[in-house]
Formats: C-alpha cells, sequence, structure tokens
C-alpha cells in the first residue's frame, strides 16, 4: 500500500523522537493503521530478545513479522578457552574483543532472525523500531548486539544490512557491534 508523503514524514518523526520500545511499536502499528498506512490492525508482543506482530485473519492468528536475538556469550569474565567460546566470523571476533576491553564484563547477542513476511509492512518503520527494542533488550541484560551474519554461518539480507548501517548512527559502535545506551553492567 502506498503512503503519502505526509504519511512518511510523520513515520519518520515518530521514529525519530521515539525510545523505540515495543509499546512504541505498537502506538506505531496503532498509527499506521489508523492512518490507512497498512490495511490490518496489528498486535505487538514482545518478551525478552523477541518481538512479533500479528494479525485476525477470520479469528485466526497469523504472524506478519518476527525478531529473534540469542545471547551468544554470557556476560562477565571470560574462561581462558574465551576465543574457542566464540562463534564468529573474525572481524566480528576482533571488534567483540576490542568492545570486551572497553566494556568489561559484556556479553554478546546476535539478531538471529528478523523478518516482516508481507511486504506491504516494509518501509514504514517497523522493522526499525523492533530492531531497537532488540537493541534495548540486549543492553538490560549486559549484552552488545551483533547481526546475524557476524555468526559463522550466520547471513543478513541486503535489506537488513542496510537497516543495521542505518541503527549505527545512533548507537556507539565498534565494527559491525552496537553497543546499547542503555548498556547495563
Amino acid at each position: 500500500m502506498k503512503i503519502s508523503r505526509g504519511q512518511l514524514q510523520e513515520i519518520v518523526r515518530r521514529i525519530t523522537e521515539s525510545d523505540s520500545y515495543a509499546g512504541d511499536l505498537q502506538d506505531h502499528v496503532n498509527y499506521l493503521y489508523e492512518t490507512g498506512a497498512i490495511v490490518d490492525a496489528l498486535e505487538v508482543r514482545h518478551f525478552g530478545g523477541q518481538v512479533m506482530l500479528t494479525r485476525d485473519v477470520n479469528g485466526d492468528e497469523d504472524t506478519v513479522g518476527e525478531f529473534y536475538s540469542q545471547e551468544e556469550f554470557y556476560s562477565g569474565e571470560p574462561s581462558d578457552d574465551f576465543r574457542n567460546e566464540l562463534s564468529l566470523q573474525p572481524d566480528c571476533e576482533e571488534a567483540y574483543l576490542e568492545v570486551r576491553d572497553e566494556f568489561p564484563g559484556a556479553g554478546l547477542q546476535v539478531i538471529n532472525y528478523a523478518m516482516l513476511h508481507d511486504d506491504d509492512l516494509w518501509r514504514k518503520g517497523i522493522g526499525t523500531l523492533a530492531y531497537q527494542q532488540l537493541i534495548h533488550d540486549a543492553g538490560e541484560e549486559g549484552n552488545v548486539i551483533v547481526p546475524h551474519w557476524c555468526s559463522h554461518g550466520g547471513a543478513t539480507t541486503a535489506q537488513a544490512r542496510w537497516l543495521w548501517d542505518k541503527l549505527r548512527s545512533g548507537y556507539q559502535t565498534t565494527g559491525p557491534i552496537l553497543i546499547p545506551n542503555n548498556l547495563n553492567l
């Protein structure tokens, strides 16, 4: 569904002025529905490291968006075999070791799945807010966060890479690692 330039400007304003937590995401999708920018009302569900968006289809729940992150390395003191415990691409591993020097005890969380299944939901700020929620969740747990492509065997779509690069401007970064503004050590 096409949205007007004015609607797009309002969406950008709402996202940039938001703290971007799950409640804001629910408010945002409600706004999109009320203004006709999306066809169906959506329900946002958030539970530590996961954000799901669903809609009602004739009494059945249809999942239209899923965003998951997982803790890869726990915060705290590393073991003697620390490097072998990491399952990261070499450039991401080096970046994480730099982060650990600056933020001793920081754990590592990986966004391992992020998808809006309905392309009518793309480019409306929904994915941005869902990612920001996962980043916030990581910070509360004492973790920094990386995209899935940092994991051995991981992959990230071109759209997700674009969004990750866009998000980098709002956070302190080391390589591909985002350091949540609320990092709780």
